[in-house]
């Protein structure tokens, strides 16, 4: 795959060789360099060959001079801008490094890089689109999960992911929407940036972000859940002396439950065990006599009644939730006589549900 971003081609300095006029019709030898040509030999003196040109571009002086096509400061290789002051990864089977040359990540997790597409038509072109040029870049995967990617602008841009060069298609997201891919640890994985703006230069961002869902025993962050990683599904968070660490997650089991109304207000206590000692409170629905669910206002049928005393890393527990005035915010539950309630722990593993009776008090 070839990019055609290089606009300029550099003229080779030559000067014009000059005609002798001697018996062997040896004219003079063109110059070099800002230096005039010299004479004929053995015979009349050719004229002199005229002085060659030059380019004034220094490459690394953060200057683009024709004809660079970049210049950032540097004369280093694997930055984006070569040792020559060419644009780098412009080729498939020679991308750039994301992870070398992107920035810091943002408060989503997310590392961006930018630079500018020039407008120039290609062969290459993604399954969601662009016909423009295109940039490569290689992303090394840190941990195992999955790779959300985008770009932005919309409208404008469109970026494809691949195992390889010369692989097929992992996926394909158009500018402003959001890819992802499942990945592995060590995995390498080509992006190709490309515009559907042939005809002029459009400046893009790619964003990449590794959110990493971590095994059985595999260190984790508690809380921070929705931006780096979490652990895999039938896990959870747990923290034990000091370190959290990813811990197989058992379901908690209910051995009673009693409700009650007392006006307007509402309370709930549910008693149960759990081996695993990370129950943080109960799933509530409501109905009425004749078994039919009732609408809990605009959250749905079912509700999260969030355990009001600490019972974490309790294996059996007493979980208690009121609340006043409950009732009266949801009018639709006037007519409750009976309750479903199941048990919700911090890896989101509810116990079986019950049907218990709503104790009206007068």
């Amino acid at each position: 795959m070839r990019k055609l971003l290089t606009a300029v081609i550099l003229v080779a300095s030559a000067a014009l060789v000059a005609c002798g006029g001697g018996d062997d019709d040896k004219g003079g030898e063109g110059g070099t360099v800002d230096t005039g040509g010299s004479g004929g030999t053995d015979g009349t003196g050719g004229t002199g060959g005229t002085g060659g040109t030059s380019s004034d571009a220094v490459c690394g002086n953060g200057t683009i001079e024709a004809p660079e096509t970049c210049d950032d400061k540097n004369t280093f290789d694997g930055d984006g801008c070569s040792s020559t002051c060419e644009i780098e990864g412009t080729r498939c089977d020679q991308p750039v490094s994301f992870n070398f040359l992107a920035g810091n990540p943002d408060t989503d997790n997310f590392r961006g890089i930018g630079g500018k597409l020039g407008g120039t038509e290609s062969t290459f072109q993604a399954s969601c689109g662009g016909d423009g040029a295109e940039i490569f870049y290689e992303y090394e995967v840190g941990a195992n999960g999955f790779v959300d990617f985008h770009v932005e602008p919309p409208g404008a841009t469109f970026v494809s992911v691949y195992t390889a060069c010369g692989a097929a298609e992992l996926a394909c997201q158009k500018g402003g929407t959001v890819g992802m891919v499942d990945v592995t640890r060590g995995q390498k994985l080509v992006f190709a940036v490309d515009t559907s703006k042939v005809a002029q230069e459009v400046q893009y961002t790619l964003y990449i972000r590794n959110y990493a869902l971590y095994g059985e025993g595999d260190a984790c962050t508690p809380g921070t859940e929705d931006t780096i990683g979490s652990c895999d599904e039938g896990l959870y968070c747990a923290t034990e002396n000091f370190r959290s660490f990813c811990k197989g997650n058992h379901a908690p089991v209910i051995t009673g439950a009693t409700a009650s109304r007392t006006g307007a207000d509402f309370a709930l206590s549910v008693e149960g065990a759990d081996e695993d000692g990370n129950a943080v409170g109960a799933v509530i629905s409501f109905y009425d006599a004749e078994g039919r669910v009732l609408p809990i206002g605009n959250i749905g049928n079912a509700a999260m009644a969030t355990f009001q005393n600490d019972v974490s890393g309790q294996t059996t527990f007493n979980g208690q939730f009121s609340n006043n005035g409950f009732f009266a915010t949801f009018d639709a539950l006037d007519a409750a006589t009976q309750m479903d309630v199941s048990v919700i722990d911090s890896g989101n593993v509810t116990s079986s549900t019950q049907r218990i009776d709503l104790t009206i008090i007068p």
